[in-house]
């Protein structure tokens, strides 16, 4: 199976936070199990055995972005063969390896110019020459780095290693006043757990979110009626409670916490099953209860009595 990255790089200054970069790096567990942090400000994703999941490179990339965006995340992506490559790719927002100027990716201080000096404008122009001449003008470390992007030196990558127990949290950039508002943010943490617990072939039946007042903390329990981890649905029952929320107090920082995950493998359908049944009666049950409340929605259990008007006793839906 051939090897392919694909890179995030995030151009923001001030770069983001090592919890943010975690943070990150958790939510792309919704598309590889094989994450590795590059900071200051690069992700990379191993995607060589993905693709067929999500209809090809360019789909599953499009996807990637469309995933950021969707939480207020500013970046680039690239796929390439190599991490480097796809790294460098990213930040200077290139298309080809051998395009790409010294000047717009990260190498060793100095080189750039000293490659400018030479008349080397480029990383193709900068191949055709000698590297045992360039070594002796570039250094070690700027060969080195070259050598890893077009596959010539390998360039093993550590995995991140996905927390054992998910609990995120983040600072709001001002106090929000009006609940359904704070939905916008806590994407940014769903989108996390969803990655975190596809990852971990889990899912939840609860999570918790925190919010966080100037001097109180107050906190939100969001129950499903089955095990799952899908950020689409996590939101849904989210912002249908905080709009029937309000706020005692404006909120400066959100947490959440996963309750108890516990093991959600994948599922195979049948070869002529109906794309309806248990997990669309699961989400209609959840979408009830955060709309009506927990207490409104019940369902109907049999009891061994021969009385027929004791034969049955509410009970809890799921």
């Amino acid at each position: 199976m051939a090897s392919l990255w694909l890179a995030v790089h995030l151009p923001t200054t001030p770069p983001p936070s090592a919890p943010e970069l975690a943070g990150l790096a958790c939510w792309a567990g919704n598309f590889s199990p094989r994450v590795s942090l590059a900071p200051p400000r690069g992700l990379l994703l191993e995607v060589g055995g993905c693709l067929r999941l999500f209809g090809g490179a360019e789909a599953l990339k499009d996807r990637a972005a469309a995933g950021l965006a969707a939480q207020g995340v500013s970046a680039r992506l690239a796929l390439a063969a190599t991490p480097q490559a796809a790294l460098w790719l990213a930040e200077a927002a290139g298309e080809a390896l051998d395009s790409l100027a010294p000047a717009a990716i990260s190498l060793p201080p100095g080189t750039a110019e000293r490659l400018a000096r030479f008349g080397l404008f480029s990383l193709g122009a900068l191949r055709r020459l000698p590297p045992a001449a360039l070594g002796r003008r570039l250094g070690k470390e700027a060969i080195r780095l070259l050598a890893r992007a077009y596959g010539d030196l390998p360039d093993p990558r550590p995995d991140f290693v996905f927390p054992a127990r998910f609990h995120q949290t983040i600072e709001l950039p001002a106090p929000v006043s009006h609940a359904p508002a704070l939905l916008f943010a806590a994407r940014r943490l769903t989108a996390a757990l969803a990655g975190w617990l596809a990852a971990r072939q889990a899912g939840l039946r609860q999570w918790r979110l925190e919010l966080g007042h100037r001097q109180e903390r107050s906190e939100l329990l969001l129950s499903f009626a089955e095990l799952t981890r899908e950020a689409e649905r996590f939101d849904r029952v989210l912002q249908q409670r905080l709009e029937r929320l309000t706020l005692a107090a404006p909120v400066t920082t959100l947490g959440l916490t996963a309750v108890e995950p516990e093991d959600l493998p994948g599922i195979s359908g049948g070869l002529f099953e109906a794309s309806v049944g248990r997990e669309s009666l699961g989400a209609l049950l959840d979408r009830l209860r955060a709309r009506l409340g927990e207490e409104q929605v019940g369902a109907v259990a049999p009891v061994a009595e021969h009385r027929p008007e004791c034969a049955s006793r509410l009970a809890q839906p799921g």
